[in-house]
């Protein structure tokens, strides 16, 4: 197994710190219990982001990992009082999701080629009974 770090610092390490930094400027600026979760919660979302990426994630878990982290920015945006309605906020996650899905189909190779599927079906081969007398009966 692969131990991914950051600066030579395990990601654990890291969202520490983050927690620290954000209960001492919660304490000073005087914000919310909620906002301060949401802070952090958004940080391990983004660091989350930042690991797919070192590991190389492809795919639909590269996908899933965007959005979970634009999610996560969008529930500080709005614990931070940014005052985006709801049909908004899908709509900016549609959006988000479509670019990504675009962009990430780009990015993906096939791991077999084109002919090799068909080739695989063609030479799939069913064994059927000679006779409807071989059948099982549902009935019974």
């Amino acid at each position: 197994m692969r131990v991914v770090s950051i600066w030579g610092r395990e990601p654990a390490v890291w969202l520490s710190l983050i927690a620290a930094i954000v209960m001492v400027a919660g304490r000073l600026l005087h914000w919310q219990p909620e906002q301060q979760g949401v802070l952090n919660a958004a940080a391990a979302g983004l660091m989350g982001l930042v690991i797919a990426w070192m590991v190389g994630l492809k795919g639909d878990g590269m996908l899933a990992v965007i959005l979970g982290a634009a999610k996560a920015i969008l529930a500080v945006a709005l614990a931070f009082r940014l005052h985006i309605s709801a049909d908004d906020q899908v709509l900016v996650m549609g959006v988000l999701e479509i670019v990504a899905a675009a962009f990430l189909r780009t990015q993906l190779t096939a791991p077999v080629g084109p002919g090799t599927a068909q080739k695989a079906v063609l030479q799939f081969k069913v064994d059927r009974p000679a006779s409807s007398a071989s059948r099982p009966n549902p009935e019974s």
